[in-house]
């Protein structure tokens, strides 16, 4: 057995005895060259994150194309002497073995930093649902950590929550229509549609960090959300809790 590996660092516990790697039937032999002398410069694509997912609308056997752009959020981390430098990253939606040209962003590093962000905005009409996002730098030290590629999330519907004084139920008259049934209307004009809009008018929105224990997720930073139980009485008909019910 042969464990070949560009790496030039890794990790041990010191304080307990490294086990045998030979048997009297099978010995191995192990040929290391000596420690690098030389600090290896090294720009490692941490993570690489689509801001939403592909809207593939339509039938499983006719989807169409999403329409819009996705932007995608690109982290990175280096290695080495922290020296000054500029690292060129690019990224593009690969689907059906097709590779479209890429976006490229520009991260100036500057003396000491360790990690930066970059943001690209990728085309997503070319799209299907089998779409790979892949990411390169720069070649540096290490190659093996240069490229990062990773599924595309798609979605048939997008539901639209609309925190809006409660929606007019059942309006159908233009007269009748309050400025969030125009809202509503306009996010989701027919139906079946992509895009659906739900009445949240529930949901009260307050500025803030949140407390400790409330509800976050990675793609949406500073968003935080708690549950609260609802006041009132649970209509028979409708099954919704109001203090209106009574």
């Amino acid at each position: 057995m042969v464990v070949l590996s560009p790496f030039r660092s890794g990790a041990m516990d010191l304080a307990r005895a490294l086990e045998s790697l030979s048997t009297t039937s099978r010995p191995v032999r192990v040929i290391a060259q000596s420690p690098a002398q030389t600090v290896a410069d090294n720009v490692t694509i941490a993570r690489a994150q689509p801001l939403r997912p592909l809207l593939i609308t339509g039938d499983a056997g006719a989807a169409g194309p999403d329409t819009g752009s996705i932007p995608v959020r690109i982290e990175l981390t280096r290695s080495g002497s922290l020296a000054q430098g500029v690292t060129q990253v690019r990224a593009w939606l690969a689907s059906n073995g097709t590779q479209p040209p890429a976006q490229t962003a520009v991260v100036a590093w500057t003396p000491g930093q360790r990690t930066a962000t970059a943001f690209v905005t990728l085309d997503a009409h070319v799209a299907t649902q089998d779409a790979t996002l892949s990411v390169e730098t720069d070649a540096d030290a290490l190659l093996a950590d240069n490229t990062f590629i990773r599924p595309i999330e798609s979605v048939s519907t997008l539901r639209v929550a609309l925190i809006t004084p409660t929606l007019s139920a059942g309006a159908s008259a233009i007269d009748t229509f309050a400025s969030q049934d125009w809202l509503a209307l306009a996010l989701s004009p027919q139906t079946p549609n992509p895009l659906r809009a739900a009445d949240a008018s529930g949901i009260r929105l307050e500025s803030g960090q949140g407390p400790d224990d409330a509800f976050r997720q990675d793609d949406l930073p500073g968003v935080a959300v708690v549950p609260v139980r609802a006041e009132g009485t649970k209509c028979a008909r409708s099954w919704k809790i109001s203090t209106d019910v009574g």
